[in-house]
């Protein structure tokens, strides 16, 4: 086992992206760190079998969103120092309040926006299930429009039956 260093760039801080990277490796029992570097990029660092740490990366561009990772890259170096656990390195206080309410705020859009369209769906169907009983209302009085003629048909049938066999009658 192996020290990784994985660096990862694009839209990668304010995004609440080092608290789900630890969350994927308290999961898959990786130690190290997570922390923002000055260039804009996370810089991960962890302890973990080759696999497993390519699994971390898998995982962390599975479940990125907001963030916009155009970029990883790993380089595998000293041996492993033994570290446990996985840590999220803070920086500044105050920047990292206003990166937690960033973050927030736009999973509130976010969650707003997928409710709008819910309700939008919702309404959409709800108009669908009233053209499906307004045509259902309408078959229904078709096939008795349909019943009433067979019922008509079928009298003039026995109406007719009748005069013949009462013409059969008369000509015996």
């Amino acid at each position: 086992m192996r020290t990784a260093h994985i660096r990862i760039r694009g839209i990668v801080q304010r995004v609440g992206l080092r608290i789900k990277i630890k969350q994927i490796a308290d999961g898959m029992g990786i130690s190290g760190t997570a922390e923002n570097a000055e260039d804009g990029s996370v810089l991960i660092a962890c302890e973990a079998e080759q696999a497993r740490t390519d699994e971390l990366m898998r995982r962390t561009r599975d479940v990125a969103e907001p963030a916009v990772i155009e970029d990883m890259r790993v380089e595998r170096t000293s041996p492993a120092t033994g570290i446990s656990g996985f840590t999220v390195i803070m920086g500044d206080t105050q920047q990292e309040m206003l990166a937690a309410m960033s973050t927030g705020l736009k999973a509130i859009i976010i969650m707003s926006e997928t409710l709008s369209e819910m309700r939008d769906t919702m309404v959409e169907m709800k108009d669908t299930q009233n053209e499906m009983r307004d045509t259902m209302v309408e078959m229904k009085d078709t096939q008795n429009e349909m019943r009433d003629t067979m019922v008509e048909m079928k009298d003039t049938v026995v109406s007719i039956d009748d005069k013949m066999d009462m013409s059969l009658r008369n000509e015996e």
